[in-house]
């Protein structure tokens, strides 16, 4: 039925408007560190993202942006070949009113990076320290009263979040941390496979996702309240091995079989408010949110509450080049206990600040620097990034990952992942 909607719609474009852009990018991700096999020792990822836009009238467009990414270093789906429809959705307007009918995405925070207040759509983490949103299927309804916006959405099923292939290096190689229970360790084998043997969704927690946001403009203020009941963005895992005992009290154990992963989704109902102050020589933002998981499930947090704040320095260096600085800083409670799986990966900033520097040589050039240190388990990430427009078509970068840690934390699990990055893209 959604096809056959789609098709009508499509064949009644004879009188359009049509535009449309794109970028088709190559990556090659170099790794400092082998690891054992079957891991994968590069990345080489072909990557393709359009723009579509169909114009019936001023009140009625088609939109479509398709992401399709392939990883030619991998045979294992869904990274050898993933197709993520971020936008297709119909827009319609009827002042004050306007609809969006399809799959979108949502940007409801108001944070640089990774926002508290994020929470209406799922992601790919096939590369998690640039993971990337899933469109949304559902209806946005829209709409201004003066200063006042009003947003409410409706996903009748969420897209879920999707964990790596099962070669990939952004899953733990070597130790497992609470990743059945509080308080366990658990040592992999020198050379096993990770699966997936289903994925769980608790009390239908993938369905009937909703939300509405309220968003008000006072002079310099703009601020924001919103509230969700939806899937969590980052699901958690239900693991599968066999194993033989080490030691107790600390409980250790040694895994003796290829390791399961069961991606578990759950519905929370989230709370969450944010200030933006601007004036001519700082941005100041402000985030907390606070949710409370519906399961009552042993693996499940039942309640986590985050804040962040951030403020943004403009800087004229010359008539041509300009540097904006960031200074970031998080804080959370959690009562589940942290794990080093991609369960956790937004407890990074329970306990952190980031620093981070932009300098813009020209409208074609670029540098970014950032640091994210992370002052309860004392690891850090950092990102040196260098970009430049060669014309209106070709685009070019060079990017630097570091990451440091205690083997027992997220980040220390993957400190054998320093990389760089080569990237080429044409727009057109």
């Amino acid at each position: 039925m959604t096809l056959v909607f789609w098709l009508l719609l499509i064949l009644n474009t004879h009188a359009a408007e049509f535009e449309w852009s794109g970028e088709l990018r190559g990556e090659g991700h170099l790794y400092a560190d082998k690891l054992t096999s079957p891991t994968r020792q590069y990345d080489g990822i072909l990557q393709s993202i359009m723009d579509f836009d169909i114009k019936f009238n001023r009140r009625s467009r088609l939109h479509f942006k398709p992401n399709v990414r392939s990883n030619l270093s991998t045979q294992q789906h869904p990274e050898n070949l993933f197709l993520n429809m971020q936008e297709a959705y119909w827009e319609i307007k009827l002042e004050p009113l306007k609809i969006k009918i399809g799959s979108n995405t949502h940007h409801w925070g108001v944070l640089d990076g990774y926002s508290t207040m994020d929470v209406t759509n799922g992601r790919v983490l096939f590369n998690p320290l640039s993971s990337e949103k899933r469109g949304a299927p559902g209806v946005q309804l829209s709409s201004e009263f003066g200063s006042l916006q009003v947003q409410a959405l409706f996903i009748p099923r969420q897209a879920r979040t999707l964990f790596p292939s099962t070669d990939s290096r952004w899953l733990p190689r070597e130790v497992l941390v609470n990743a059945s229970t509080a308080d366990q360790t658990i040592l992999l084998p020198p050379s096993f496979r990770y699966y997936y043997p289903g994925y769980q969704d608790l009390q239908k927690a993938l369905e009937n996702n909703y939300g509405l946001k309220l968003d008000y403009r006072y002079n310099d203020f703009d601020t924001s309240v919103m509230f969700f009941e939806g899937t969590s963005i980052t699901p958690q895992t239900r693991i599968l091995f066999a194993a033989d005992v080490v030691s107790i009290n600390p409980d250790v154990l040694q895994a003796r079989s290829d390791i399961g992963i069961i991606p578990v989704y759950f519905k929370q109902r989230i709370l969450g408010s944010s200030v933006t102050w601007t004036q001519d020589n700082f941005v100041l933002k402000l985030e907390s949110t606070y949710a409370d998981s519906i399961p009552n499930d042993p693996i499940i947090p039942p309640w986590s509450w985050q804040n962040g704040v951030g403020v943004e320095i403009p800087w004229t260096l010359t008539d041509t080049t300009s540097a904006t600085i960031l200074l970031q800083s998080y804080y959370g409670e959690n009562e589940d206990a942290l794990d080093n799986m991609m369960s956790s990966s937004t407890r990074l900033f329970d306990r952190s600040v980031l620093l981070g520097l932009r300098v813009s040589f020209s409208t074609e050039t670029n540098c970014t620097a950032s640091f994210l240190y992370n002052y309860r388990d004392e690891s850090s990430y950092a990102r040196l990034q260098a970009e430049t427009k060669w014309n209106q078509s070709w685009k070019s970068s060079i990017t630097v990952d570091a990451l440091q840690g205690n083997d027992n934390t997220l980040l220390g699990t993957y400190d054998k992942n320093d990389r760089a990055i080569v990237s080429l893209a044409y727009l057109w």
